[in-house]
């Protein structure tokens, strides 16, 4: 499978993990979207997301390792989803201490 390819079938990967958003809506009526659907910067987001899984699986198949086309699929849906979760445990700044109560 050549690089062009890999990063296609990468990128098709990531894709359906950004769709999984738009399939946990479909119960929605339309008034009740979440805010961020008409966000262009969301949009912007996703496709970043969707160009990370591409390279990603590019990134694999570089280093040696034999790549089909649902291996550089799985592998494109899981960066999105393992940036995510990486998101999820990175902690917030601290916000300053309450000088009116004691620990």
């Amino acid at each position: 499978m050549g690089s062009g390819e890999t990063f296609l079938w990468g990128t098709f990967g990531a894709f359906a993990a950004e769709a999984l958003v738009w399939f946990s809506l479909r119960h929605l009526v339309p008034k009740e979207y979440p805010y961020w659907i008409r966000s262009p910067l969301y949009y912007v987001i996703s496709f970043v997301m969707v160009a990370i899984g591409g390279v990603v699986a590019l990134a694999y198949a570089r280093s040696g390792t034999p790549l089909n086309a649902i291996l550089a699929m799985q592998i494109g849906a899981s960066a999105p989803l393992i940036i995510r979760r990486a998101r999820d445990v990175v902690p917030t700044t601290p916000s300053p201490p309450d000088p009116s109560t004691i620990d």
